[in-house]
């Protein structure tokens, strides 16, 4: 990442976490099987992430879940990026301003409502997508654990930095799964069995 962009991107993440903290949020568990309206947040950097958003977005529809899914498009033409999976809500570059938080009227024609369940695929932790989630009302949150970001999430799952989006898909399933039945959750140091 260019000097001028890690500027950036430091003085985007003081001003979320200066948001979070003024944010009032009372988090409730919602299991997957309990949730009614789901949303999706992903990374379009490639399209092998893309497609297991797809599939994940499918998944839960076939559940019988109201999903929403919106992305970000790091790219200088987003073009390409979108045909990957086209009619899906996307950030762009040019929606962005200075420090990487979208543009406010972007996230309220996205957010619209709240929603039961918000599930961050932003496994690479893209300022963008960490402003996105902050902004999206969900009476849970999931995503990938951030010392830095503690109180984004409601639950965070811990994923090694060589661990895959799939990885971390198969885990929020896991966890989410115990929540309904009321188990203790696995401790997520260990290997999924």
């Amino acid at each position: 990442m260019p000097f001028l962009v890690k500027i950036r991107d430091r003085i985007g993440r003081h001003f979320l976490k200066k948001e979070l903290s003024k944010m009032m949020h009372t988090p409730s568990m919602v299991s997957i099987a309990g949730a009614r309206k789901v949303v999706i947040i992903f990374n379009s950097d490639n399209s092998a992430n893309v497609e297991l958003a797809r599939k994940y977005y499918d998944y839960l529809s076939a559940l019988g879940k109201k999903v929403s899914a919106i992305g970000y498009i790091n790219a200088k033409d987003p073009s390409v990026n979108m045909t990957w999976w086209p009619g899906i809500n996307y950030i762009t570059r040019k929606e962005l301003n200075w420090y990487f938080e979208p543009e406010k009227k972007i996230i309220d024609n996205f957010v619209g409502s709240g929603y039961d369940l918000l599930i961050d695929l932003n496994i690479a932790e893209t300022t963008p997508l960490l402003f996105v989630t902050a902004m999206t009302p969900a009476n849970c949150k999931v995503g990938k654990y951030t010392e830095q970001f503690l109180m984004l999430y409601d639950v965070m799952i811990e994923t090694a930095p060589d661990k895959t989006l799939k990885y971390f898909l198969r885990n929020v399933d896991k966890y989410m799964e115990n929540i309904d039945k009321g188990q203790k959750t696995p401790d997520p140091t260990q290997p999924l069995k």
